[in-house]
């Protein structure tokens, strides 16, 4: 891995020192190098192989079946045990590499780059999830269909995403946090304070996380870790001057990796700058553009309907609570998500796909037999559905509603409260 003696006017590491910077090399160079894996018949032969030596581990050392599947889950059973595989072969190597370089005075080459490469991932990192809540793409504002939900309804990681994109002002504040510190960490006499900012930041996140069940447990530990590592050297320093009240020892000199070379490290200075431009404010743009992308078509069925008859089987139902799966409400949104509100409160939310020329609505859903096509009649104010519910056919006559007023919505920010709006 390296010589045994990588700059030989720096101190010799201490054994725990070496061993366990052999062992975060390892395992953050194995868990954070950006290979991209796919699933199904698309798979590239990287990710096949991945998917053979993951699913080979699982078997063996859990007895559990690992697929590579993409559900949008950072905590899936093949991320759990692809993490546990990257653990075991660190352990494997630091093992290895300390029987074959028991001579090693410090790995201090190494540790830069390292340094280098955390930078770098938690600099596009930070950009990408900062910039996604200063324009709202990771937290959008409720919709109709969460408004309408009661608590109860409400996986934990609902409730948080429903808080988060409540709040404008909370999601800029935070990815200001985010942005400023991978900002920081372009330069090495404020990567210290970049990470520190990182570490405050990823604990509060990773909290979240672990507190209301968000399937990024694993990634956001990891980028708490990498924060962590990075302000590691600076630790007595901050010890000193932060719990034992004494002065600031000054810094260990700098170990670059090509300062013998003044050009290669001329161009290794520029590659990094451009690279951490292209993070920080590459994401920005990115981020901008994705959210214009996503601004939902306008379809003809928007807006809120209050059903005023519902006959199901040739039989009409009357909005009584002897028929609780009776329908109350119908209301489409932009973009072709519809819900539908019953008597008992529970909320039914569908894709679809609109086609304003045949007046049908093909319904998408993980609940929803491909296939399934309602039908419609639009006269003006008024809306008839032909659906199928419940295992029979029903008709269902609407009429248009104003949109309710939310006070998540219109309550709004007062500086003066002379009683607290606690509803």
């Amino acid at each position: 891995m390296s010589s045994a003696a990588e700059v030989a006017d720096k101190p010799a590491w201490g054994t725990a020192q070496l061993v366990g910077f052999r062992f975060a090399f390892l395992f953050f160079i194995g868990t954070l190098l950006p290979i991209p894996l796919t699933s199904g018949e698309d798979a590239d032969p990287i990710s096949r192989a991945a998917e053979l030596v993951v699913a080979a581990f699982g078997r063996a050392a859990f007895g559990v079946e690992a697929v590579l599947q993409e559900t949008g889950s950072g905590d899936s059973l093949f991320q759990w045990v692809r993490t546990a595989l990257v653990l075991a072969l660190s352990l494997l190597g630091t093992l290895g590499w300390s029987l074959l370089q028991r001579r090693a005075a410090n790995h201090e080459r190494l540790h830069e780059g390292l340094r280098i490469f955390l930078r770098l991932y938690l600099m596009a990192s930070m950009a990408a999830y900062g910039w996604l809540k200063i324009f709202p793409g990771q937290f959008p504002a409720p919709t109709d269909y969460q408004l309408e939900r009661t608590y109860g309804q409400y996986s934990p990681m609902g409730i948080l995403w429903t808080l988060m994109g409540l709040s404008r002002t909370y999601q800029i504040f935070g990815g200001l946090g985010e942005l400023m510190g991978g900002a920081l960490l372009a330069f090495r006499r404020t990567t210290t304070l970049g990470a520190l900012v990182i570490a405050g930041v990823m604990a509060n996140v990773v909290a979240l996380n672990f507190s209301y069940d968000v399937p990024v447990k694993l990634y956001s530990s990891m980028l708490l870790l990498a924060a962590v590592f990075l302000a590691l050297p600076d630790a007595p320093r901050l010890l000193s001057v932060l719990v034992l009240g004494g002065g600031a020892p000054p810094p260990a000199p700098e170990v670059r990796l090509a300062a013998s070379k003044p050009r290669l490290a001329i161009t290794g200075r520029v590659l990094f700058y451009f690279f951490s431009a292209l993070a920080v404010v590459g994401g920005g743009v990115a981020a901008n553009f994705g959210l214009a992308s996503q601004e939902p078509e306008p379809g003809p069925l928007d807006g809120h309907w209050k059903v005023a008859s519902f006959v199901r089987g040739g039989v009409e139902l009357p909005p009584s609570l002897d028929h609780p799966d009776r329908w109350h409400t119908f209301a489409a949104e932009p973009g072709g998500t519809v819900f539908v509100r019953r008597l008992d409160l529970a909320v039914q939310r569908y894709g679809t796909d609109i086609d304003a020329e045949q007046r049908t609505i093909e319904l998408r859903g993980r609940d929803v037999e491909p296939g399934t096509r309602w039908s419609y009649v639009l006269d003006g104010e008024r809306l008839s559905l032909e659906v199928f519910d419940r295992g029979s056919t029903a008709t269902v006559q609407l009429e248009r509603a104003p949109a309710p007023e939310y006070p998540l919505r219109t309550r709004g920010f007062h500086w003066v409260q002379e009683f607290p709006y606690n509803r």
